[in-house]
């Protein structure tokens, strides 16, 4: 633009304020009507454009893996102890009676357990006491024949005649035999359970008996093992008889102990029926101890 028509612009210019500051006052002195304020002038600038910059790439961010589930460890689940089985009811569990009044109680127990006849052998009076003595004698390898819990054999002991020597007869079976039934007439496990059931009252007898300081139970072992260990008879076994007794002509087998001879004297067939029970009452009398 020249400097002519610059100059023309600022007249023109200073003309139009001259007429606005007029108008101005005009409006102010006569006051009833609105005054509307000219709008301003705007002057835009023209300005070079500006370029944007260029948007930087995007990166993309690693994706990170998901982390694998880890199961959990199975808790343990606490053990669950079984309860204990029930104990099994007492084949004897009748109140002890004082020592010196237990024959009627001991016989009524047995009397009902035992189904043999042969109950009637046992003896009516001090049976426990009578039985810890002949237990100590066999111990000893003894047998005590006037103090025993059982009442001795009926009859007399029989011999026979061959080639002009004597032998024991078989009939001798049929005297021994009901002892055996007596011992069978109750099972094994019953014989224990009695034993130790009524065990206060042998060791008191055995205390009594002049043992104060022993168990009466380790005499009892010692006795079972005694019998056990006696000589197992032939078929048949000579005797003589020098005076009223008959003994056995064999002195090795005359000079045996008391219990080993009785052993004889039962012959093969009852000598190992008498074993078998012996040692069926033996395994379970050695596994238990009294309190």
């Amino acid at each position: 633009m020249s400097a002519s028509q610059i100059r023309n612009l600022l007249i023109v210019l200073a003309l139009i304020a001259v007429v606005a500051v007029g108008v101005v006052a005009w409006l102010a002195k006569n006051g009833h009507e609105d005054v509307v304020a000219a709008p301003p002038v705007v002057t835009e600038t023209l300005s070079e454009p500006v370029a944007e910059p260029e948007p930087e790439p995007q990166v993309a961010e690693p994706i990170a893996e998901p982390e694998p589930e880890v199961a959990p460890e199975p808790q343990p689940q606490p053990e669950i102890e079984p309860e204990p089985p029930a104990p099994e009811p007492k084949l004897f569990d009748f109140p002890l009676p004082p020592l010196d009044d237990s024959d009627a109680t001991l016989l009524q127990q047995l009397q009902q357990k035992i189904v043999s006849k042969s109950v009637a052998l046992l003896v009516d009076e001090g049976l426990i006491e009578q039985f810890v003595v002949a237990v100590d004698a066999l111990s000893r390898g003894q047998v005590t024949y006037n103090q025993l819990p059982i009442e001795r054999p009926v009859g007399r002991y029989k011999v026979i005649e061959a080639d002009g020597k004597l032998y024991g007869s078989t009939a001798n079976i049929a005297r021994y035999q009901p002892y055996l039934d007596l011992m069978a007439g109750m099972p094994r496990e019953h014989w224990v359970a009695l034993y130790q059931h009524i065990y206060p009252l042998l060791q008191q007898a055995y205390e009594r008996l002049g043992y104060p300081d022993q168990q009466f139970h380790s005499t009892l072992l010692v006795a079972i093992q005694r019998v056990l260990a006696s000589p197992k008879p032939s078929s048949s076994v000579e005797l003589v008889q020098p005076h009223v007794m008959y003994e056995y002509a064999n002195e090795q087998v005359q000079a045996l102990d008391a219990v080993d001879k009785l052993m004889i004297r039962l012959g093969p067939n009852l000598n190992s029926k008498l074993r078998l029970l012996l040692e069926g009452l033996q395994q379970p009398l050695t596994q238990w101890q009294p309190e």
